[in-house]
């Protein structure tokens, strides 16, 4: 069953950094604090990933996700020479800069809502149903969640709104986790830094896919995607190139 998200315990903040392979202006990639915090545990310390995981207080899968999503911007920015920009993102706290780190006491996580024991479960939404792209979606149906139980629903209506601007909605109503059908990578990215749980590839009851997603009975695809080609446009969850 999802759980409300842990904050990551960073050992020190680096000081901000914008960093280009080729000194070309373009639009930036941002790297989480917690993206830059696993590549120097991992890659530069040659910490296990259970030893970083418990350094960074979440399980290995967690950590295992977030360093791949990290080596994979940094190849990103190398590859389509783009800068690649450090950000702080959601849920961090900072261990007290002790040589023993990580000590016992930690500065206050400042989650908001996202700590107060509820989450927030959002399902792109048409008629009933899981709606197949997240960026044409009209609405979402949101289900608050207390105790590991549905305790609330709402509708969130989407509006003629862009990928980046859905994102940005459904940060701001506090959304820890979307189930929907396809979507593409930049909406994918855009959601994760937000600090949103992605679960693409659903299709069916919205009710029920929330309620398998709090039961850990979800089916979903993580590798569900949709393109866009000019003007025409197809999606379904197994759209690829």
């Amino acid at each position: 069953m999802p759980r409300p998200r842990r904050c990551r315990i960073i050992c020190q903040r680096p000081e901000p950094f914008c960093f280009s392979s080729s000194g070309k202006a373009g639009f930036p990639i941002a790297l989480l604090l917690e993206e830059y915090e696993a590549l120097r545990l991992i890659d530069y310390l040659k910490a296990t990933h259970q030893a970083a995981s418990e350094q960074m207080g979440i399980s290995r899968t967690t950590m295992t996700e977030i360093y791949e999503r990290a080596r994979f911007k940094v190849s990103r920015a190398l590859v389509e020479q783009r800068p690649l920009v450090l950000e702080e993102g959601p849920g961090i706290r900072l261990c007290q800069e002790d040589p023993g780190c990580p000590c016992k006491t930690y500065e206050r996580c400042a989650l908001g809502a996202k700590g107060d024991g509820t989450m927030k479960i959002a399902v792109t939404y048409e008629d009933g149903k899981v709606f197949g792209h997240f960026g044409h979606t009209k609405a979402f149906k949101v289900y608050e969640v207390a105790s590991g139980k549905i305790s609330s629903t709402s509708m969130l209506e989407s509006g003629d709104t862009g990928h980046s601007a859905l994102a940005d909605l459904l940060a701001k109503e506090k959304v820890d986790s979307l189930i929907c059908g396809g979507l593409g990578m930049g909406a994918k990215t855009a959601l994760e830094q937000l600090g949103i749980t992605v679960y693409p590839g659903v299709e069916g009851d919205a009710d029920e896919a929330a309620k398998a997603l709090l039961e850990g009975r979800l089916s979903y695809d993580p590798g569900a995607s949709c393109h866009h080609h000019d003007q025409e446009h197809s999606c379904s969850h197994h759209c690829h190139d």
